[in-house]
């Protein structure tokens, strides 16, 4: 059975370990950082990007196939993106060392796009697999 929610189990994991990093505040030297303008972005487009191909695969695991990709993309999609923005604005007004910023509103939902455009190829290139349109 556990085997059988192995994408669930790991979508929900990852959502909590990224609103974890998002608003809990860390002291300096906590995590290594690289020092290079834009990491910040490139560290939400990422996280969001995993979100949405694991996210992708737990909504078609929890429907069983019997969803199609554009309706599960769509789903997802608006899920994450209303996720991200609900977490920037609980930075702006719940946390004291963090603020909201909608440039990473911006690169969470560019991250979404990619990562429902990667799980598209994934499955359009396995026709084995059998995710309907």
């Amino acid at each position: 059975m556990l085997k059988s929610k192995l994408a669930t189990i790991g979508f929900i994991s990852w959502m909590v370990f990224v609103a974890s990093l998002s608003l809990f505040s860390f002291s300096k030297g906590t995590f290594y950082v690289p020092r290079f303008q834009g990491i910040d972005k490139v560290v939400h487009f990422v996280f969001y990007c995993v979100a949405a191909i694991l996210g992708g695969l737990a909504l078609r695991e929890q429907r069983k196939q019997r969803i199609g990709f554009l309706s599960a993309s769509v789903v997802i999609g608006s899920f994450l993106i209303s996720f991200g923005t609900i977490i920037e604005i609980l930075q702006e007004y719940t946390t004291l060392t963090r603020k909201g910023d909608v440039f990473d509103m911006l690169a969470n939902t560019i991250g979404v796009i990619t990562g429902i455009l990667l799980l598209k190829l994934y499955f359009s290139c396995r026709p084995q697999l059998k995710w309907k349109n």
